[in-house]
């Protein structure tokens, strides 16, 4: 990438129940980590601090509860695991209902 190109940031996930709202938001997430070069599973941790940076409200709780909380059940998560939690939490458990 060329020096000083501004890599736009992705968008923030609230945790609504929308899954095209979750698509955008994970493709952007994505395309973003790309751009970064913040692939591959030697950096996994850094995806998954990096996803709490981009969520708020209700998907925010959710992560720090369950991801990176003191109490959670949880100690070890991986970037697949933490999409696929918010997946789960929020969209999938919407349309179960």
């Amino acid at each position: 990438m060329p020096k000083g190109t501004k890599i736009p940031s992705p968008s923030t996930f609230s945790g609504s129940k929308d899954v095209e709202e979750f698509d955008v938001w994970l493709l952007s997430l994505l395309r973003w980590l790309t751009i970064s070069r913040l692939v591959g599973a030697a950096n996994d941790n850094h995806q998954v601090q990096i996803v709490g940076s981009y969520l708020k409200d209700d998907a925010l709780r959710w992560y720090n509860d369950e991801v990176v909380g003191l109490h959670r059940h949880q100690i070890r998560w991986n970037f697949e695991e933490v999409i696929l939690g918010l997946f789960t939490r929020f969209v999938q458990a919407a349309t179960m209902h």
